[in-house]
């Protein structure tokens, strides 16, 4: 079960804090980040092929694939080649419909 709020937790042994934010459809984690993100779908009525866009703070794309996506999985992308920023997930069905939205930052 997965909450639809914004989760803050402590890692008092090593002073980390980090947050994760939730939408009703996507869950996106560690946030923010410094190499990977992680995704987790919370709502997604048809698994299979879905199409990922990034976004920087000024609209542009940055990153765009296709990628299998399964009730389950946790799907990451790699964001050692983005600039610190904040930058916006948005995910589509094949047809283009889109499916969920995120937004995570880059430090």
């Amino acid at each position: 079960m997965y909450m639809k709020d914004t989760i803050l937790y402590h890692a008092y042994s090593v002073g980390i804090t980090d947050m994760i934010f939730l939408t009703p459809e996507l869950m996106v984690f560690p946030n923010p980040t410094s190499d990977m993100v992680n995704m987790k779908l919370v709502t997604l009525d048809q698994p299979g092929d879905l199409y990922i866009k990034i976004f920087d703070e000024t609209g542009r794309i940055v990153s765009e694939e296709k990628f299998s996506f399964t009730e389950r999985d946790h799907y990451s992308i790699a964001a050692t080649g983005l600039g610190k920023g904040i930058y916006r997930i948005a995910i589509y069905s094949s047809s283009g419909r889109p499916v969920a939205r995120a937004t995570f930052v880059k430090k």
